[in-house]
């Protein structure tokens, strides 16, 4: 009987692990809102500045959809640290998304399970809990690998690149070099990057390497 007993304990042990492995993202009800934001900024951040201004800095991975405010245009979701270059992040912690299944800005579709990100943060309720990017997805910067499995930060918008030309392992994409370094991103993501790109004739990525440099020299001055 305790034999028979031990076996049923094990295999509801095993079932529970099975399904905690099998765990089912939960995703936003939509990438896109039903309406279009147009939004307007008071100043665009280079790196250096953004570094500068910036609560935390770090490459995340987005976890889970918590939910959305509606009144305010946002949306939560799970975020975890996989390397902080500035400022004291907990290890997981909710990132705020400008937009939601009621509005979205253009070619900034709303993240899922597994995107990762170099973003440069606010504290946005004094909780040191929740953290938004600077202004949104201007202070957004998406992984991307080459051939080789080296880690590259998008700048799909161009605007930190416009603001500040000087950073070190800078370099512009053309379209295919692009298609080539996001062909394993989400395709909703990749078809917004391809669409802003066209838009401004190419996009800027930062070295891993390089960009982990320069952050140390900033984080000394």
């Amino acid at each position: 009987m305790k034999k028979i007993l031990s076996a049923l304990l094990v295999a509801v042990l095993l079932l529970s692990a099975t399904a905690c492995a099998a765990h089912e993202p939960v995703l936003p009800p939509s990438r896109w809102g039903e309406m279009q934001i147009r939004s307007m900024f008071e100043r665009y951040y280079s790196i250096s500045d953004a570094f500068q201004e910036a609560d935390a800095v770090a490459r995340v991975t987005v976890g889970d959809w918590q939910g959305e405010d509606l009144h305010n245009w946002v949306t939560f979701f799970d975020a975890d640290v996989q390397e902080s270059y500035k400022g004291d992040l907990p290890r997981h912690f909710t990132l705020v998304q400008g937009g939601c299944s009621e509005a979205s800005s253009p070619d900034y579709p709303l993240f899922i399970n597994g995107t990762e990100l170099l973003v440069f943060l606010k504290d946005y309720d004094g909780s040191g809990k929740k953290y938004h990017p600077i202004t949104d997805y201007n202070t957004v910067l998406y992984a991307v690998y080459d051939e080789n499995g080296h880690r590259y930060f998008l700048d799909s918008f161009g605007t930190m690149s416009a603001q500040d030309t000087c950073v070190p392992g800078r370099t512009t994409l053309n379209s295919a070099q692009l298609a080539e370094m996001t062909a394993d991103t989400d395709p909703v993501l990749a078809e917004a990057i391809s669409s802003q790109a066209k838009d401004c004739d190419g996009c800027c990525v930062y070295a891993e390497s390089a960009l982990e440099d320069y952050f140390s020299d900033l984080a000394k001055q």
